[in-house]
């Protein structure tokens, strides 16, 4: 896609933005709306960084997905009638959003607050087990939780080999060789997703032609690495190193400004 493309998608992508809020300002707050709007920032955080390798938009847009979903977070128990499905913890990947923006309290805030127990029927246990372990490892090496919460994982998994899985367990025992394996693995498991998602008529054009370019759940998990002490190339295929040079923000901005187009 050619640079005058990209910024009409971005623009178009600043207007969905405002849509959404606009609607949350109101007091129209649905667990849907909350994921939709988090999807549109991390989108227009990628476009960001390809349009312009703009490192601070990217960054302040990705802890904004984080501020919107800790926001659901603090108001689920007033919704009404919530959808049980939209409120799974494995829903909750503005985790990785925050996480890869570098901003570790709003992952351990974001952590604290999500969901707590499997929602059988609405999500599989393992995906539950996987969000829970991440959030684990992001409380840092002296975690306590994290091999507990590893072992649910490998548990519910049942022997099925997992990309995701051997990454943490990589992360925890700190073993550069099968992170970097285990890695390779999980962005191999991306690319074929957005092949796929290229050749569907029905693929969202922002994720085929901005997300899929930026794998935020691969960037986040580098980051994971790093917290724990591994050494981790510069870059790796669909995480740039640009995304990795993110500048730590001053404060975190408010979910309710409109950055609009950058």
């Amino acid at each position: 896609m050619g640079p005058s493309n990209l910024r009409l998608e971005s623009s178009n992508l600043d207007a969905l933005i405002r849509e959404q809020l606009t609607e949350l300002r109101a007091g129209r707050v649905d667990a849907r709306r909350v994921l939709l709007l988090g999807s549109y920032q991390r989108q227009r955080a990628c476009a960001s960084l390809l349009l312009g390798l703009d490192t601070a938009d990217f960054g302040r847009r990705l802890v904004k997905v984080g501020l919107g979903y800790l926001f659901l977070l603090d108001r689920r128990s007033s919704l009404q009638s919530p959808d049980p499905y939209y409120l799974a913890r494995s829903k909750g990947t503005a985790l990785f959003d925050a996480l890869a923006a570098g901003d570790l309290s709003l992952t351990r805030d974001i952590a604290e607050k999500s969901p707590a127990k499997w929602t059988e029927g609405m999500e599989d246990e393992d995906d539950f087990r996987y969000m829970a372990a991440v959030a684990s490892l992001a409380e840092g090496p002296a975690s306590v939780t994290a091999a507990p919460a590893l072992d649910e994982l490998k548990r519910s998994l049942g022997g099925a080999a997992s990309a995701r899985a051997s990454v943490l367990l990589a992360v925890q025992q700190r073993d550069h060789g099968a992170f970097e394996e285990a890695l390779e693995a999980l962005l191999l498991g991306w690319a074929n997703r957005a092949e796929k998602a290229r050749k569907s008529s029905v693929a969202s054009p922002y994720f085929v032609n901005i997300e899929a370019h930026i794998c935020i759940e691969g960037l986040a998990l580098v980051r994971l690495a790093r917290q724990h002490g591994l050494s981790t190339a510069e870059a790796y295929p669909f995480v740039p190193k640009e995304a990795l040079t993110v500048p730590e923000l001053p404060a975190r901005p408010s979910l309710w400004e409109d950055l609009g187009s950058s």
